[in-house]
């Protein structure tokens, strides 16, 4: 597992402190531009992270959307596939519907 933002910032800034004075100057300049390109990362990571849950939510959320109306157009043909005067030799015995068997692992419509 990576290791965290704090935790990288304050071993640059250590090693900042044991560089020998003549090469200080360029030290400090490349662990500060490493630090800074490190903290861009994390933060990328941070939205990422961040618009994964959002987008994940939005799915979940449209999937249910779907079903209601995936569930409410099976019930209109229904209706009229077990209609007693124009198909007597259906019944209507309504079968319980598993939401999660409707999807592959993928999320998607089987």
């Amino acid at each position: 597992m990576p290791r965290k933002r704090e935790e990288v910032k304050k071993d640059l800034q250590e090693l900042i402190k044991l560089v020998s004075p003549e090469n200080q100057a360029r030290t400090s300049e490349l662990l500060t531009a490493i630090t800074e390109d490190v903290d861009g990362v994390y933060t990328d990571l941070d939205t990422a992270n961040t618009r994964v849950t959002e987008i994940t939510a939005d799915n979940e959320n449209l999937r249910n959307t779907n079903m209601k109306l995936f569930l409410k157009v099976g019930e209109t043909e229904k209706k009229n596939h077990t209609d007693p005067e124009t198909n007597p030799d259906k019944t209507d015995d309504p079968k319980p519907v598993d939401f999660n068997t409707l999807f592959n692992d993928k999320g998607e419509l089987i």
